[in-house]
């Protein structure tokens, strides 16, 4: 086999565990409407430092698959942080 191929294909299962790992914590926050005990600061430097990967990877050439999977990533990470501003406690 090739190894593109054994690459591209271990890049895909990373990439559906790592966008199925995001479904849990969405759900619980929609359910729930509480983001009690989650760290806005943690989301917002996780998601610049995936915007940094996603620049590095743009300008060294990854294959549009890799961009599009951390592009995926990055918006599921949005989607995250902007429910646990809405839903985080008035005044903390």
């Amino acid at each position: 086999m090739d190894l593109i191929i054994i690459g591209n294909l271990i890049n895909t299962i990373g990439a559906i565990f790592l966008v199925y790992s995001y479904i849990p914590q969405i759900t619980m926050l929609l359910k729930r409407k509480n983001s009690d005990g989650m760290s806005v600061k943690f989301w917002i430097i996780l998601i610049i430092g995936m915007l940094g990967m996603l620049i590095n990877m743009v300008i060294s050439g990854a294959s549009l698959f890799v961009i599009l999977t951390q592009v995926i990533n990055i918006a599921l990470a949005g989607i995250v942080l902007i429910l646990v501003l809405k839903y985080r406690k008035k005044g903390i």
